[in-house]
């Protein structure tokens, strides 16, 4: 909320300054049916034309290309999965049946070539969000660090992860914000919420763990069904953002901190929360 503040400050000012301000976002919002004061220019799916020229630069041929175009459906990302569905299977033309329905087959079709061992890292970094860094993966997880570089390399053979561009920073991004909401979905629910408990409590044990703002361990512990340490955090992160005089952000964070609240059985604890 605060940095959708900040840009409509920028907005009411940018005509008396030669500046070109540039927005990128998806159909949601607060900008998701565009501004009054600004042109939009809504990208629309890729056309056939478009998405059989892609398909051809991916495989290197015209081999396969209708039923990819069609079961691709104009999306970019899905085109390149199944593209490299294609190129795995020797470039052989693949019917309608062969092809994934979804980015979440897809993606349950990769994960089921990784190692166990590298499947179940993945999904455990995927409760980081976009990015994780695999050695805090690893540490959290209770994985063998020495192999983390070798499940590193298996990532990316299958074009899930990428590196960071800066060196010193060891974190890896999912190659598609999608691709990290599938790989976390494919979690089993148990063991997402475990694996949100043990990233609590390694930010709360601090040893050798980077600070960690309260919204976010307030998250963690929210998701691991800590509700009531969930709140307190959240009252933490919304007090915190008061002083900066972040109100919208405030007024989130007690949103969610209630949200915590309801989720605990009623009692006097509940009502000393409330």
């Amino acid at each position: 909320p605060t940095s959708a503040h900040l840009l409509d400050m920028l907005l009411a000012r940018a005509p008396d300054f030669p500046v070109l301000i540039i927005l990128s976002t998806r159909q949601e919002p607060p900008y998701g049916k565009g501004l009054p004061q600004a042109p939009a220019l809504r990208l629309a799916s890729l056309s056939a034309a478009e998405s059989r020229s892609l398909a051809q630069q991916l495989l290197g041929s015209d081999a396969a290309t209708d039923v990819l175009v069609e079961k691709s459906e104009g999306v970019p990302l899905l085109l390149q999965e199944y593209a490299e569905i294609m190129m795995d299977t020797g470039g052989a033309a693949l019917t309608k049946t062969q092809v994934s329905l979804s980015l979440a087959s897809v993606i349950q079709s990769k994960l089921d070539r990784l190692t166990p061992q590298t499947r179940s890292f993945v999904r455990a970094g995927s409760a980081w969000g976009r990015s994780f860094d695999p050695t805090l993966v690893t540490r959290v997880s209770g994985q063998d660090g020495a192999a983390v570089d070798a499940m590193v390399a298996e990532l990316r053979s299958l074009n899930l992860v990428l590196p960071s561009d800066d060196a010193d920073v060891a974190e890896v991004t999912f190659t598609h914000a999608l691709i990290r909401d599938a790989v976390y979905g494919n979690m089993p629910g148990a063991d997402r919420g475990r694996i949100h408990g043990a990233i609590a409590d390694a930010y709360l044990g601090r040893a050798e763990m980077p600070l960690v703002e309260d919204h976010v361990l307030a998250g963690h512990l929210g998701k691991a069904k800590r509700f009531d340490a969930a709140t307190d955090y959240y009252v933490g992160a919304a007090l915190a953002a008061a002083k900066k005089g972040a109100a919208a952000e405030a007024l989130v964070y007690l949103r969610a901190g209630l949200d915590s609240i309801t989720a605990l059985p009623e009692g006097e604890e509940r009502d000393h929360l409330e």
